[in-house]
This record gives C-alpha cells, structure tokens and sequence, in this order.
C-alpha cells in the first residue's frame, strides 16, 4: 500500500498543477442522474453489435456473457451485472435493473488502480529477484504476467518475447518461453473500424489478456469465434475462453434508462471505507446540488484586515490558511488592482508573530513536513473554541492523521471542516487522498469529481492537479478511452 501511494504522488508531482482545458465531460458525476448523462452524451437510438458468448473457466460451467457494442460505449452482461463502459462519457455505469438504480464511476480511476498495481507488482518483483535471482522469480511476478494481469505494459526489464504461429486454418497461437498462452480462431466477418476498437477496449477492461496479444486481435480486425487463454495464480496455471454463440446487428436505445435513480456508493459495498464516504456524501452532494457559493478572494482579504484591525492575529492566521486553501499560495500577495491597504506577506507575517496561537499555527506548518507527530500535537493543543473558523485546523489534523493511517480519526476531522465549510475545494481533495491511502482509488475519484463539480473551479485549486494527472492517464493509455 504505501508502494501504491509512492506511485500516485510520483504522478502527481509530475502533473502539479499543470492545468490545461477543463473537459467536456466536467459536468456529469457521482452526483447526476441518468436523464442528466443521457443528455450529456446525446443519447439516443442506433446501431449495436450484439454478441452472446460463453465465458469458460478450467472445468466450471460455462456462463452467458451478452456484449453489446455502440458507437462509443459498450454494454456488458454477465452472472447477472449489467456495466457500460462510456467512453464519451469516460465513465463506469453498473445498472441495477431489479431495484431501478445506477452507479457511475469515472474509467480514469480504473486506469489509475492499474498503474498503482502495476508498481506494487513491480516492486515485488524487483524484490523477488535480489532475494532469489531472476530465474527463481515467482511465475505471477515475471514481467509477462503481471502485464497479463494488470493490462498495461509494466516497462521492466527484460520485456516479454511473445511468438505469434499463423495456422493454416487462419488461426493463431501465441507463446512465451516455448508454452502456449493464447489462442484465437476467427469468423471470415470483419468488424468496422469502430466495432473494432470497442471489442479490443471490452478485452482490455474484462479479460486478462496481454496488451500485446490484444492489439493483435484488434489488428487482425476479425471476429473471434473462440479465443482461449492462459492466466495465473502464483506458480498454477488457469485456462479460460470466450466461445461465440451469436451475433447480430440491431438498433437499440443507449442502454441507461432515463428512470434510474443514481447511488454515489452502491447500495451493497458495506466495507468500512465505503461506509465511511457514504456518511459524508449527504453533506457534499447537498452543496453540489445547491451551487453554494465560494467565499471570493475579496471577502477573505476584507476579513483577514478586520481580523488584524482588531488584533485577532490567530482569526487573521485561519482565514489566511483557508484561503490559500482555496485559492492558492498566492492568493495573499497584493496584486495590481487591489487597495492600496493590502498588506504584504511581510507585514502579516511580522503582526501575526505577535499572536502566540498564530505562531503556533504557523509553526505546526512549518515542522510538518519534517516531523508529523510533533505537528500534529500542535495542531490538536491549539484551543480554537472562540475562533469561527479554527475549523481548519482539522483539516490539518485530517491529513496528518490520514498520513499516519489513523483512518477513524482521519474521517471524524474531515467530517468536521465538511460540515462548516462544504464548499472548500481543497477538502474534497484532500478527502480523495485519503480513499487512496487506503487503496480505495474509486472511493477517491468520487470526491474529486464532486470537489470539482462545486459551482466556483478556482484557478488555483488543488483539484487541478487531478485534471492534470487525468490528462497525462488518458495520453499514456489512449487504448481504454
């Protein structure tokens, strides 16, 4: 886990702040219904490729797998669970047609999960390898398997030497190190261009396949009829198949009806993390839904001065922080347009030294990064009952705790800023950091879409860096969007 959290801050250190373009999609989230998405993509009647397969497994009985692909989406039905993946959307919809509900999830957290199990599994590998020697490595943590598993190319060396066999009946064999690992027989049928990819995409996100096996079948541009590969766990081997039934061409309605009540969490995820989220959802999807204003720039500077006027350095020291929270570290220096009263970052600094619980506030900033736990009893020893916004020091508490893995008392101090202040951005993604430290990548994309989907996207928001690290997902693995 820490592995995993080591991945995302490399991704986000890279992507800080780099903005870029808001997407068309910035309005849909956890939070619409389905009349909303089905607006947003312009939904309506077309043409569908249908193909029933039967999914096969070692020696069980095999089991129904209807797929249906649409111009930019794809419908998946199997053991009872419905999902489609929209890829104009870019989001994850998991139907529930006995209860008339939905949960939607955007696809950049499947991706990402990926890539933080990729590094996970690469560090074991790399492990594995100085303990024993490459030779002796577990067969689940060489290069081609974890690459099979997780579905992206992993980047270790050596890379996987597959053979490709062209049978005289026009079907092919793959190998790795001399074993067979798949096996593909097609129709004379071709899918379109479009057909094509969206097969290659359900591959992607369903099957356990190599990336490289799939973008062979992809380019082949045939139909499979059956196609059969290798999977493993540890040392044993598992083979498993899709068998084509059927397949027609009709016209079909995009497959979320417009009826379907959205669930953020869905209704059966009881572990302690979802439970936890699915408490402050009512408090955030509340200020989504009532477009709640911001406190502007204006107003916090009007306030940190009267704070100051008054001699209220610690007051002034809060709004301070909130706002920088807010707005961004620059959001304190006088610019061009502002009174001329503004107050430099040197002359703030120099009033609020004279106020011992602003020093201490500032000081805990300043020892954090060093030394948590002496941070985080200065947080938790500054007395704030007076102060209307000593909220924020929770905030801090929130993230020191969460750092720590202190997961209760991480969520019982978030819960305090989200009740005073639902509008504050950087909480929403600070949350999301904290799902992530928990290995709940989806959890965490749900505050990031509902912190970004606040009426006010500040410039200097914090959510940028997940647009950003958003676009650098979609750039490196274009073949799941």
């Amino acid at each position: 886990m820490r592995a995993t959290f080591r991945a995302l801050a490399a991704i986000f250190g890279l992507a800080a702040f780099a903005g870029g373009p808001a997407s068309a999609t910035d309005s849909v989230g956890p939070h619409s219904d389905a009349a909303a998405l089905r607006a947003s993509r312009g939904a309506h009647v077309g043409q569908e490729l249908q193909l029933e397969f039967e999914l096969r497994h070692d020696e069980d009985a095999p089991s129904p797998l209807t797929l249906r692909l649409g111009a930019d989406y794809l419908d998946l039905v199997e053991r009872g669970r419905e999902t489609i993946y929209d890829f104009r959307l870019r989001r994850r919809l998991v139907l529930d047609r006995t209860a008339r509900t939905f949960t939607n999830i955007a696809l950049y957290s499947d991706i990402a999960f990926r890539r933080f199990d990729m590094e996970r599994r690469a560090i074991l590998a790399e492990m594995m390898q100085r303990a024993a020697g490459e030779d002796a490595a577990m067969m689940a943590l060489r290069p081609f398997w974890i690459e099979t598993e997780v579905g992206l190319s992993s980047g270790l060396s050596p890379r996987p030497s597959i053979e490709r066999e062209a049978l005289a009946d026009g079907a092919s064999r793959f190998r790795v190190d001399g074993a067979e690992v798949a096996y593909v027989a097609s129709m004379p049928d071709r899918f379109s261009l479009r057909e094509g990819q969206a097969f290659a995409r359900f591959l992607r996100y369903r099957l356990t396949l190599h990336p490289d096996i799939i973008a062979a079948i992809e380019e082949d541009g045939r139909v499979p009829r059956r196609l059969v590969f290798v999977t493993v766990n540890g040392e044993d081997r598992h083979v498993a198949g899709l068998v084509l039934r059927a397949a027609e061409h009709r016209q079909s309605d995009y497959p979320l009806p417009s009826d379907f009540a959205p669930l953020a969490i869905a209704a059966n995820a009881q572990d302690p993390e979802s439970a936890t989220l699915r408490h402050l959802l009512p408090l955030m999807l509340d200020a989504v839904a009532k477009k709640r204003e911001a406190r502007s720039l204006a107003d916090y500077r009007r306030d940190v001065e009267n704070a100051l006027a008054r001699h209220d350095g610690f007051e002034a020291a809060l709004l301070l922080a909130e706002m920088t929270l807010q707005y961004g570290r620059g959001a304190s220096d006088c610019a061009a347009g502002t009174p001329p009263s503004c107050r430099t970052s040197e002359d703030i600094g120099r009033q609020l030294g004279e106020d011992a619980r602003a020093a201490a506030l500032y000081r805990a900033q300043t020892v954090g990064a060093t030394d948590a736990r002496e941070a985080l009893a200065i947080w938790r020893g500054l007395s704030r009952d007076d102060a209307p916004h000593g909220y924020v020091v929770d905030l801090f508490i929130a993230n020191l705790e969460s750092a720590a893995n202190h997961r209760e008392a991480a969520a019982v101090a978030f819960e305090k800023v989200l009740r005073r202040n639902p509008v504050l951005g950087a909480l929403y993604k600070d949350l999301g950091d904290h799902y992530l430290r928990g290995g709940r990548v989806d959890l965490a994309w749900i505050c990031y879409d509902l912190g970004r989907a606040l009426r006010a996207r500040l410039e200097g928001s914090s959510l940028k860096a997940v647009d950003a690290l958003e676009q650098s997902l979609t750039a490196q693995y274009a073949d799941f969007f």
